[in-house]
């Protein structure tokens, strides 16, 4: 299927996690609670309640103790270790620090750059001083925002939130060859793969169905930051009323071929794999001259961007097509995480944390590239 433009179930929605589900998810998290703690206390303490409900971890400044480093350093290295943002934007702006910010301001756009997952609510009825009111129209501009009058609704629809992106993350995005779809389960023993979801485009599902291409072939099958070959034994489809259709996939796997290693020009395998995303994705001019081909990739994700997938889903389809090119034809053992941040002024922050491949006996070394992605 090399070549061929990728098939995405754009339609394809999470199935709600019961409880046990967002609990384990949540145990993982870390939410970052920014607001102004003069005036809105109360409903910051509502934000994290919800999480002490849900079971993340809830990070805010009045929580960071005694640090040796300069308190407003702290506050966005505690960002930058969070996984989700919260803002609770009240009527007051806040002190603005040396950058003419105020620490709210600074947190938001450091989640921002750092590609966390936002998730920013303004109070309801209350008169915003100036400075304020100009952070929540830029947030705005960027970034879908809600609304809340109380303490008690920001805790239901911040708790909301949460459990949507829990969702998000717990039906893995798979790609099967050139095609993209949502699972509901994937099973896995002893070199075998039985992978089990609902599909709602009728393309995505008769080319799954494909006997000439699917039945006992061989194709890439990447999910969960891994890839590997897959053999196909057998697709069963089952059409239901609404027209959405039921896949179950049996598939034997095997870990795919491995490109030779070699170093080049002074630089390690890992060193070119990282000066290769670095061109290749993020746009940096390349500096080998004669021999750029050496630090050199495919870059699936303009035509993800292209695909009109929703915000959501963008970050882990991209996630999927890296990983596939990463393993495939760098070696790359895993990729961890991928961050994406919001659209703005045509780049998205962009960071990448993958585990190189293990070389010589050594352990894989962990390895993160941060930078913008041309939208």
């Amino acid at each position: 299927m090399a070549g061929e433009a990728l098939l995405i179930d754009r339609a394809a929605a999470a199935e709600r996690p019961g409880p046990e589900a967002v609990a384990e998810w949540a145990a993982q998290q870390r939410v970052f609670v920014s607001s102004v703690i003069a005036g809105v206390r109360r409903t910051a303490q509502g934000g994290r309640g919800c999480n002490r409900e849900i079971g993340a971890t809830a990070v805010w400044f009045e929580r960071f103790g005694g640090r040796d480093s300069d308190p407003n350093q702290a506050y966005l290295d505690e960002v930058r270790s969070s996984d989700v943002y919260a803002g609770l934007l009240g009527a007051r702006y806040g002190r603005p620090l040396p950058s003419r910010f105020s620490a709210t301001h600074e947190e938001y756009r450091e989640a921002e750059q750092q590609g966390l997952r936002l998730s920013v609510w303004a109070e309801e009825g209350v008169d915003r001083e100036g400075p304020q009111q100009s952070f929540l129209d830029e947030v705005r501009q960027f970034n879908v925002t809600g609304g809340f009058a109380s303490p008690e609704e920001l805790e239901q629809e911040l708790e909301r939130r949460l459990v949507d992106l829990a969702a998000e993350d717990l039906s893995p995005w798979c790609k099967l060859g050139r095609v993209i779809f949502r699972a509901r389960e994937l099973t896995e023993r002893s070199g075998h793969i039985r992978i089990e979801a609902t599909i709602k485009d009728p393309l995505v599902a008769d080319a799954l169905g494909e006997k000439d291409r699917f039945a006992r072939s061989e194709q890439l099958l990447t999910y969960t930051g891994r890839t590997l070959v897959a053999k196909i034994e057998e697709v069963q489809i089952t059409t239901r009323a609404a027209r959405s259709r039921d896949v179950v996939i049996e598939a034997t796997v095997s870990d795919p071929p491995q490109p030779t290693t070699y170093s080049f020009n002074s630089m390690s395998w890992d060193e070119m794999t990282e000066l290769a995303l670095r061109v290749s994705v993020l746009g940096e001019p390349n500096p080998l001259g004669m021999m750029a081909g050496q630090a050199e990739l495919s870059n699936p994700v303009p035509e993800v961007m292209a695909a009109g997938v929703s915000a959501e889903a963008l970050r882990a389809i991209c996630e999927l097509v890296l990983t596939e090119v990463l393993v495939t034809q760098r070696g790359v053992a895993r990729v961890l995480r991928l961050r994406l941040g919001s659209a703005i002024a045509g780049r998205r922050a962009f960071q990448l944390e993958w585990l190189a491949a293990s070389q010589y006996g050594e352990p894989a070394a962990r390895r993160m590239l941060q930078g913008t992605v041309a939208v």
